[in-house]
């Protein structure tokens, strides 16, 4: 997320940390198994009202592999069980 920032010489203004742990432990990122993030997911939508949401799959040392697979994944898996979040939430 911050290469192009870097790349034309910016400081990215979100301020994220280096590492993900900070982000896991504070509750603001999910690393895991599908299932884990569908609940993930709902607590984020019940605690929030949220309608939608940004996914950063390409962090840290990921191949684009691996990356690719999770985007697989969140968008067989995962996304189906939200098309109608006002009934999935509760």
């Amino acid at each position: 997320m911050e290469l192009l920032w870097v790349r034309n010489g910016m400081k990215l203004p979100l301020g994220l940390p280096p590492e993900i742990r900070p982000l896991l432990e504070a509750g603001s990122a999910f690393a895991g198994t599908v299932a884990g993030f569908e609940n993930f997911l709902k607590d984020q939508i019940r605690a929030t009202g949220a309608t939608y949401f940004v996914c950063d799959v390409a962090f840290g040392d990921l191949t684009p592999e691996e990356s690719m697979r999770t985007t697989r994944l969140l968008g067989e898996n995962v996304m189906p069980q939200f098309l109608d979040n006002t009934s999935n939430a509760g």
